[in-house]
């Protein structure tokens, strides 16, 4: 079994296993009984793990296109598609067919809206929407909020099911990364205003990139800290989105914007100093909700697992190798994610049974990040096949990122500080 030996303040040790997400102190286990039967998570681990998909999905994420009206530095759709794209799909009738003959949707619990940028297809949207609103239901838009108009507002505030709107928005390095600041505009601000009072069945945050030029958390939180003093958002959410390489998949764009060297290390710093501060600032007076703490793999909810032991049922972090986590595009075809081009269709819904998602690594979880003590959170990373030093290159970043909030969460459980002594070993007694 792989364990990584820990050491806390008072110099008592504890191992951790990375495959049932045990805390031992030599063979006695400190955990909690798991929240679930073994026989639960073997079912739930089945549906990952695969190229295979199913016809009742619990998600679909459907790519509306790559027209986009920003040119982000680091973007790695910004040179696939046709930036002028803007009219209703022609395949859109055919589309609906496809969608409503081959898919159950008794089971679906979320749509995703991607582009390029998603409300430059709001012809094509509010199809989709029509086709698949329920109460419920979650419909999650990731855009660059430059193009939401009073009949967006209108709009949401009709439908059945909750809208959940993540605004990419590069706070003090915004101009620079990404271009014109919708902050900056008055219409824009109005529209967000507008959104946020039609809270909770309408929400929205901002999703921050961390990269090289732009990893000073403190002062990412500070600036939309003053922006939900003028705007007033309740519970405002920022989301911090770690920047990584994805060269091997169209793009030249991100590799430059990998925090590495010596940024690495300031980095880790920044974020391990950023994480006490706010688990110092429960009531949000000074840091605002954040992905960090209170995410699906943030502090809190990782705090939970450890101290309940859960064992790992998912081997992707995005769904790309979930049985019933859908990619879609406007042509019926079943994507790797929405963020490859045609390169990575895998076959169509019509014919779902014979779909096997192509360019999945579905190994290296089972070899380079067998051993690793951070595999529970960073799950392999993007799980499409890269070459080792694109891979490399994200990881030697996310071990600083999941390694701050692994240690973070058993400060939490064990009420001092805690360090790694030892990684990779095969047995304890």
């Amino acid at each position: 079994m792989p364990y990584t030996l820990y050491e806390l303040a008072n110099g008592q040790q504890f191992h951790y296993d990375t495959l049932d997400n045990s805390i031992r102190s030599g063979g006695e286990l400190l955990n909690l009984p798991p929240l679930h039967s073994p026989e639960w998570y073997e079912t739930e681990a089945a549906r990952h793990g695969t190229g295979k998909k199913t016809n009742t999905p619990i998600a679909v994420r459907l790519l509306l296109g790559h027209a986009c009206n920003y040119s982000c530095v680091y973007c790695m759709q910004k040179d696939i598609g046709n930036p002028l794209e803007r009219g209703r799909n022609m395949q859109m009738d055919k589309f609906k067919e496809q969608f409503k003959d081959n898919l159950d949707l008794s089971r679906l619990k979320r749509v995703e809206l991607w582009g390029g940028e998603p409300f430059l297809y709001w012809k094509d949207m509010v199809e989709i929407i029509e086709m698949t609103d329920a109460p419920g239901r979650e419909f999650f838009i990731s855009t660059n909020g430059s193009a939401i108009r009073q009949k967006h507002v209108d709009y949401f505030a009709k439908m059945k099911g909750v809208v959940l709107i993540n605004i990419s928005h590069d706070g003090p390095e915004h101009e620079t990364l990404r271009g014109v600041d919708i902050l900056n505009n008055i219409v824009s601000i109005n529209m967000l205003k507008q959104l946020a009072d039609l809270a909770p069945r309408v929400q929205f945050g901002f999703g921050c990139v961390v990269s090289k030029t732009n990893y000073d958390l403190y002062k990412i939180n500070d600036f939309f800290k003053e922006v939900d003093r003028k705007i007033g958002i309740p519970d405002l959410k920022l989301t911090f989105i770690p920047a990584k390489n994805y060269d091997a998949t169209n793009s030249e764009n991100s590799a430059d914007h990998v925090i590495n060297g010596d940024d690495l290390v300031k980095f880790n710093e920044i974020m391990g100093r950023f994480i006490e501060d706010c688990l110092k600032d429960p009531d949000r007076n000074k840091f605002l909700k954040n992905n960090i703490l209170e995410s699906e793999e943030g502090i809190w909810h990782y705090a939970n697992f450890l101290k309940n032991q859960a064992p790992i049922t998912t081997t992707t972090g995005c769904g790309a190798d979930s049985n019933d986590v859908l990619s879609l595009d406007m042509k019926g075809n079943v994507r790797l994610c929405p963020h490859t081009d045609a390169s990575y269709n895998s076959g169509t819904i019509d014919n779902i049974e014979l779909v096997n998602i192509e360019h999945l690594d579905l190994d290296r979880k089972n070899n380079h990040c067998f051993k690793c003590p951070f595999r529970r959170l960073c799950r392999s990373s993007c799980p499409i096949k890269f070459p080792d030093a694109t891979f490399l290159s994200n990881c030697r970043f996310e071990k600083v990122w999941w390694g701050n909030i692994q240690l973070a969460a058993m400060k939490l459980l064990f009420g001092q500080q805690v360090k790694i002594i030892k990684v990779g070993i095969d047995e304890i007694e």
